[in-house]
């Protein structure tokens, strides 16, 4: 199976800083090479800092057979039209830019979805690190893959908050990101695989604890089976 997890990240600017989104990435980059994550190679994974238009461009081409795309900014919600904006590097985006070609998506946007605001931010890029796989993270990555392949082909949308919604974050990154990988780990305790909606939904409880009242949502699109968030081995 060829995968690919696209981290994408907006710091903000001076006026309005959400630079903790950076540490959503480092925070679900982690999770993902980790066993229970599916142990993702470093060249698996691809973070984007503030980036600019042409790569937004190129990323909608990428094929493969499962990809994962995280986007931490600012967003919004247009109100006549119902449709979620994301705010990169002083460009807005509709949600639809970020589906790909890939047979298999599974995509997390992380931010508010509340009505339209403006932002300004810098452009820089994430350098990535050189990692070494062990004997578990071979044997974590085919249990991964191997669900994945039983899924079928389609989309599954994860939303930080509901329509109207702000979406939350401290200096160590945002409570959905926090919550959702926090809810994985815990849930694998007791099972073989949790997939994303089983994870998704127990978000839900531990995002009570940060002082937020919103409420992570689930899209799925074409679905028969759902996708897997972590794996035991």
């Amino acid at each position: 199976m060829i995968r690919k997890a696209i981290l994408i990240s907006d710091n903000g600017g001076v006026d309005n800083d959400i630079s903790a989104t950076k540490e959503d990435v480092k925070n679900y980059r982690d999770f993902l090479m980790s066993d229970i994550g599916g142990a993702w190679e470093n060249y698996e994974i691809e973070t984007h800092r503030n980036p600019d238009s042409n790569i937004i461009n190129d990323l909608r081409n990428y094929e493969y057979d499962y990809t994962i795309t995280m986007v931490s900014s600012h967003g919004g919600i247009e109100k006549e039209k119902e449709i979620l904006y994301v705010y990169l590097n002083n460009i807005r985006y509709d949600c639809i830019s970020f589906l790909n070609k890939s047979k298999r998506q599974l995509i997390i946007f992380d931010c508010c979805r509340t009505y339209i605001h403006d932002v300004k931010s810098k452009d820089d890029i994430l350098i990535e690190h050189f990692s070494i796989p062990s004997y578990h993270n071979i044997l974590s990555k085919k249990e991964y893959n191997n669900y994945i392949e039983t899924c079928g082909e389609g989309i599954i949308i994860l939303y930080s908050c509901e329509v109207g919604q702000a979406s939350g974050l401290n200096k160590l990154g945002s409570y959905f990101i926090s919550s959702l990988i926090s809810a994985a780990k815990d849930k694998i305790r007791t099972k073989d695989i949790v997939t994303v909606k089983e994870a998704l939904e127990l978000s839900k409880e531990y995002i009570k604890k940060y002082p937020t009242n919103q409420i992570p949502e689930i899209f799925p699109i074409k679905i028969n089976r759902y996708f897997p968030i972590a794996v035991k081995i």
